[in-house]
């Protein structure tokens, strides 16, 4: 048994032990490394994952025109299936040396870096076990035994490395919890260990060198913010307050002026004369959705005042009015805001009669709504025209102009970012772009003069929301080289659009210290356009 080999090659099949991902659209044409196999003849080149494969040996990756051809060839290119004929082609052998040429995305920085890395391409091996059986990796594990979970050594392996790859090749681009699952990987640890204690040897070091990378990546960049790098949430904070007081001021500034009465007198309200509180301005404090009831399709708030039943329709003029100053506010003050309102209204000559679940059909007073403050944020008195809520004037007072036409895109985003920690919605929207260009691909592109961001409203509160309460800082990490999307030469009066890309890294404050981090809410890539030489503009309608 002792003499078993425990490393044989299978066949005279080179790989590179690669996992590849081909990209063969708009002109361009790589091999972008996905992943780095434990045993590949690359694994300490200096290559790594996300990693732009442009040419081998100094010959440029290429592909033949004619589309058949052109599909059954990828499977030829490195990390292909067929990648072992393309190297016969070029005359290797089993630890043959072998020179990618790569573009490397310039973190932080602009465009790509050219480099050179040399590593081997290997025969296809297979492992065993000092008993003979199957292996992963020579002495070990076995491809079929059983770890610590119940898996299979194989099983657990190809899952493991399925995840990390999607981690480390692209998985920031899109929107995933990075800290949720840092703090999943790092359960895994004791694991890793277990392998290494188990099987030591090169693949259970190569096993821990991949969990390492993996968890460096989940936990982010760490970034020294400056001490006044939540000054604006502070600034904001300030303003809310004052707002709030003015809010409070207003609040009883208007009960006074409309005299409104603490107790209505008591009246049978089908058989006596409703004179006496028709007209009575009351006050209404606590509604919450709770409280409130279907009439058909409306929603109305239920109330109690002087022992009579109360009912404020939420469709109201007047309280189609306040939700859309309460939109106002959250966008410009505060996105987030308690669902409980105080009320300020009129009493009605007429009644209304609502069935309720709890108490049935119950005839209490109508009320014309004049005024609705949230508790401890603002007030609105809904009589003005048009209403806004008191101390408005104190959340407009932060505008900033446009950056200068010759802005870059990463400098347009910072100034991006700043609009939504000043509040200043006006700059913000006037940041996107007010057109749509989309490259035809070989066909006439699409291009819209004017088709502006109407619906923002949303993704802008989002966006306060986020930097308020959740992003201590976000800022540009990365910015593409600009590429031609429509050439101007399409069609009559067609612009030249230019289009570049800006990698933004989102910030947030952990017990570990600030570091960058992605989530479901944040975006991290951004796309801007500009027409013939003019200022950048935001084509991304993202929320931050």
């Amino acid at each position: 048994m002792g003499n078993i080999p425990l490393e044989k090659v299978l066949s005279d099949e080179l790989k590179s032990g690669l996992k590849i991902t081909l990209v063969d659209e708009a002109g361009e044409l790589y091999a972008r490394v996905s992943w780095i196999h434990w045993d590949s003849g690359f694994r300490d080149s200096g290559l790594a994952v996300e990693d732009r494969i442009v040419a081998l040996n100094g010959v440029p990756l290429a592909l033949p025109d004619d589309p058949k051809a052109r599909r059954l060839a990828r499977d030829r290119m490195i990390g292909g299936l067929g990648e072992s004929a393309l190297f016969a082609e070029m005359g290797l052998k089993d630890g043959s040396p072998l020179t990618l040429a790569v573009l490397r995305r310039s973190l932080p920085g602009r465009g790509w870096n050219a480099l050179e890395f040399t590593g081997s391409v290997r025969a296809e091996r297979v492992y065993y076990t000092a008993d003979g059986k199957s292996a992963i990796a020579p002495g070990g594990p076995e491809r079929l035994g059983r770890n610590d979970m119940g898996d299979s050594w194989l099983s657990w392996l190809e899952k493991l490395v399925f995840n990390w790859e999607c981690i480390l090749d692209g998985r920031w681009m899109t929107r995933f919890d990075s800290r949720r699952e840092l703090a999943d990987h790092l359960e895994m640890r004791p694991r890793i260990d277990a392998a290494l204690a188990a099987h030591p040897g090169v693949f259970s070091t190569r096993l821990a060198e991949d969990w390492e990378r993996v968890a460096e990546s989940l936990r982010g960049r760490v970034v020294s913010l400056p001490a006044d790098a939540l000054a604006f949430r502070d600034a904001s904070e300030r303003i809310e307050q004052a707002i709030a007081a003015a809010g409070e001021a207003a609040w009883t500034a208007f009960l006074a002026a409309h005299h409104a009465v603490d107790e209505l007198p008591a009246l049978d309200l089908i058989r006596d004369d409703r004179t006496p509180i028709a007209g009575q301005v009351i006050a209404l404090p606590g509604l919450t959705w709770r409280d409130s009831v279907k009439d058909g399709d409306r929603s109305i708030f239920t109330a109690s005042h002087s022992d009579y039943v109360v009912y404020i329709s939420a469709d109201q003029p007047a309280m189609r009015a306040f939700w859309r100053v309460q939109g106002e506010y959250q966008a410009r003050v505060e996105p987030r805001l308690p669902e409980q309102w105080d009320v300020i209204g009129r009493v009605t000559p007429a009644t209304r009669l609502v069935v309720t679940p709890r108490n049935g059909a119950k005839i209490g007073l109508d009320i014309d709504v004049l005024a609705v403050r949230v508790p401890g944020h603002f007030f609105v008195d809904v009589t003005r025209d048009p209403p806004s809520f008191a101390g408005a004037e104190l959340a407009t007072a932060r505008g900033a102009p446009l950056p200068p036409d010759d802005t870059s895109p990463s400098d347009v985003m910072r100034a991006y970012v700043q609009a939504v920690k000043a509040g200043d919605e006006t700059l913000w929207l006037a940041l996107y772009a007010d057109w749509i260009a989309m490259g035809g691909g070989g066909d006439r592109p699409l291009f819209r003069p004017y088709d502006p961001y109407r619906n923002y409203t949303d993704d802008y509160t989002r966006a306060r929301n986020l930097l308020l309460h959740k992003v201590s800082h976000v800022e540009p990490a990365w910015e593409s080289d600009p590429r031609v999307v429509i050439a101007g030469t399409e069609f009559d009066g067609a612009p030249k659009v230019e289009q570049a890309s800006v990698l933004m890294d989102h910030i947030a404050r952990f017990d570990d210290g600030d570091h960058v981090f992605c989530s479901s809410d944040v975006n991290r890539l951004w796309q801007l356009q500009r027409q013939n030489g003019g200022p950048w503009r935001i084509c991304s309608r993202n929320t931050l």
